[in-house]
């Protein structure tokens, strides 16, 4: 239906928070610190992402 405003549920924003920090914890169980950052930073940054090419992406988890 065009004009109706799609809602998040309930609890939605802090399941965004608890999927960040799962996100965290698993590259670091995987990628040096400079690594985990460059992944992250692009990760979080959806225009950047976006932008980029979807082979540099998945080089960025290629250890």
């Amino acid at each position: 239906m065009p004009g109706t405003p799609i809602t998040a549920p309930a609890g939605a924003s802090n399941c965004r928070f608890q999927v960040e920090a799962k996100f965290r914890t698993n590259l670091a169980r995987r990628f040096p610190k400079q690594q985990q950052d460059a992944s992250l930073a692009l990760s979080l940054d959806q225009q950047k992402l976006e932008a980029t090419p979807v082979h540099e992406y998945v080089d960025l988890y290629v250890s």
